[in-house]
Protein backbone atom coordinates (compact mmCIF):
# COMPACT_ATOMS: atom_id res chain seq x y z
CA UNK A 1 0.00 0.00 0.00
CA UNK A 2 1.33 3.42 -0.70
CA UNK A 3 1.99 6.13 1.67
CA UNK A 4 -0.28 8.65 0.75
CA UNK A 5 2.66 11.50 1.59
CA UNK A 6 4.89 9.79 -1.43
CA UNK A 7 2.47 11.68 -3.64
CA UNK A 8 3.49 14.64 -5.48
CA UNK A 9 0.75 16.82 -7.42
CA UNK A 10 1.92 18.27 -10.16
CA UNK A 11 0.94 21.03 -12.37
CA UNK A 12 0.60 23.24 -14.93
CA UNK A 13 1.40 20.25 -17.50
CA UNK A 14 0.66 20.42 -21.17
CA UNK A 15 -2.12 19.02 -22.45
CA UNK A 16 0.38 16.43 -24.67
CA UNK A 17 2.18 15.67 -21.74
CA UNK A 18 1.22 11.81 -20.54
CA UNK A 19 2.83 9.48 -17.58
CA UNK A 20 5.47 8.64 -19.50
CA UNK A 21 6.92 12.54 -19.50
CA UNK A 22 6.36 12.49 -15.96
CA UNK A 23 8.01 9.75 -15.01
CA UNK A 24 11.00 11.03 -17.40
CA UNK A 25 11.36 14.12 -15.63
CA UNK A 26 10.50 12.80 -11.85
CA UNK A 27 13.11 10.15 -11.61
CA UNK A 28 15.84 12.37 -11.71
CA UNK A 29 14.61 13.22 -7.65
CA UNK A 30 14.12 9.39 -6.59
CA UNK A 31 12.55 6.28 -7.70
CA UNK A 32 9.15 6.95 -9.31
CA UNK A 33 6.78 3.82 -8.53
CA UNK A 34 3.98 5.29 -10.16
CA UNK A 35 2.46 8.31 -12.91
CA UNK A 36 -0.96 9.22 -13.40
CA UNK A 37 -2.33 12.59 -15.50
CA UNK A 38 -5.71 13.13 -14.41
CA UNK A 39 -8.01 13.29 -17.54
CA UNK A 40 -11.56 14.65 -18.31
CA UNK A 41 -14.18 11.90 -18.00
CA UNK A 42 -16.10 12.61 -21.01
CA UNK A 43 -13.91 13.95 -23.67
CA UNK A 44 -10.25 11.61 -22.24
CA UNK A 45 -8.80 15.26 -22.58
CA UNK A 46 -5.79 15.95 -20.14
CA UNK A 47 -6.63 18.66 -17.21
CA UNK A 48 -3.11 19.43 -17.33
CA UNK A 49 -2.03 18.42 -13.72
CA UNK A 50 -1.27 14.74 -12.26
CA UNK A 51 0.27 12.54 -9.68
CA UNK A 52 3.54 11.10 -9.31
CA UNK A 53 3.87 8.46 -6.42
CA UNK A 54 7.41 8.05 -5.27
CA UNK A 55 9.29 4.87 -3.59
CA UNK A 56 10.04 7.10 -0.56
CA UNK A 57 8.20 9.84 1.67
CA UNK A 58 11.52 11.69 2.07
CA UNK A 59 11.78 12.09 -2.56
CA UNK A 60 8.45 13.26 -2.14
CA UNK A 61 9.29 15.71 0.28
CA UNK A 62 12.25 17.03 -1.33
CA UNK A 63 10.26 17.57 -4.44
CA UNK A 64 7.67 18.87 -2.88
CA UNK A 65 9.95 21.52 -1.06
CA UNK A 66 11.09 22.72 -4.48
CA UNK A 67 7.51 24.03 -5.24
CA UNK A 68 8.26 24.47 -8.96
CA UNK A 69 10.16 22.54 -11.55
CA UNK A 70 11.93 24.17 -14.23
CA UNK A 71 11.60 21.75 -17.80
CA UNK A 72 12.35 22.63 -20.85
CA UNK A 73 12.09 25.97 -20.86
CA UNK A 74 8.75 25.87 -18.77
CA UNK A 75 8.22 25.61 -15.32
CA UNK A 76 5.27 22.97 -13.44
CA UNK A 77 3.91 23.45 -10.39
CA UNK A 78 4.51 20.76 -7.46
CA UNK A 79 3.19 20.26 -4.18
CA UNK A 80 1.30 18.13 -1.49
CA UNK A 81 -1.16 15.58 -3.09
CA UNK A 82 -4.49 17.01 -1.35
CA UNK A 83 -7.67 15.44 -1.63
CA UNK A 84 -10.52 17.90 -2.09
CA UNK A 85 -13.64 17.42 -0.86
CA UNK A 86 -16.49 16.60 -3.20
CA UNK A 87 -18.49 19.86 -5.34
CA UNK A 88 -21.68 20.24 -4.76
CA UNK A 89 -21.76 19.34 -8.32
CA UNK A 90 -20.13 15.51 -7.40
CA UNK A 91 -23.13 15.01 -4.95
CA UNK A 92 -25.52 16.11 -8.05
CA UNK A 93 -23.87 13.23 -10.35
CA UNK A 94 -23.93 10.74 -7.27
CA UNK A 95 -28.09 11.51 -6.96
CA UNK A 96 -28.89 11.06 -10.54
CA UNK A 97 -26.53 7.48 -10.49
CA UNK A 98 -27.83 6.02 -7.88
CA UNK A 99 -31.71 6.87 -9.16
CA UNK A 100 -30.83 5.65 -12.49
CA UNK A 101 -29.43 2.60 -10.61
CA UNK A 102 -32.72 2.32 -8.43
CA UNK A 103 -35.90 1.73 -10.68
CA UNK A 104 -38.17 3.27 -8.59
CA UNK A 105 -37.64 5.23 -5.14
CA UNK A 106 -39.49 3.56 -1.75
CA UNK A 107 -42.08 6.19 -1.40
CA UNK A 108 -44.39 4.50 1.05
CA UNK A 109 -45.73 6.78 3.32
CA UNK A 110 -45.46 10.10 1.42
CA UNK A 111 -48.95 11.71 0.97
CA UNK A 112 -49.62 13.20 -2.25
CA UNK A 113 -48.22 16.47 -1.91
CA UNK A 114 -44.55 14.97 -0.46
CA UNK A 115 -45.19 12.54 -3.50
CA UNK A 116 -44.98 15.37 -6.11
CA UNK A 117 -42.33 17.51 -4.12
CA UNK A 118 -40.20 14.20 -4.74
CA UNK A 119 -40.98 13.87 -8.05
CA UNK A 120 -40.25 17.84 -9.06
CA UNK A 121 -37.09 17.49 -6.74
CA UNK A 122 -35.43 14.55 -9.35
CA UNK A 123 -36.94 16.08 -12.25
CA UNK A 124 -35.11 18.98 -11.43
CA UNK A 125 -32.11 17.13 -10.88
CA UNK A 126 -31.83 15.62 -13.92
CA UNK A 127 -32.55 18.26 -16.24
CA UNK A 128 -29.34 20.22 -14.24
CA UNK A 129 -27.13 17.11 -14.72
CA UNK A 130 -28.11 16.82 -18.55
CA UNK A 131 -27.52 20.70 -18.86
CA UNK A 132 -24.29 19.76 -16.81
CA UNK A 133 -23.48 17.13 -19.18
CA UNK A 134 -23.85 18.70 -22.30
CA UNK A 135 -22.21 22.15 -20.81
CA UNK A 136 -19.05 19.86 -20.14
CA UNK A 137 -18.90 17.97 -23.69
CA UNK A 138 -18.83 21.45 -25.36
CA UNK A 139 -15.59 22.14 -23.68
Amino acid sequence: MTNKESIVFVGGLNPQDNEEFLKEVFSQFGTVVSTRVIKDQYNNQSKQFGFVTFETVEDAQKVQSMEHIPHKGRVMNVGEAVRKPPTDISYMLLAVYLLQKIPEVQTSGLNRTQQRKLDEYYQELHKNYQEYLKQRLKK
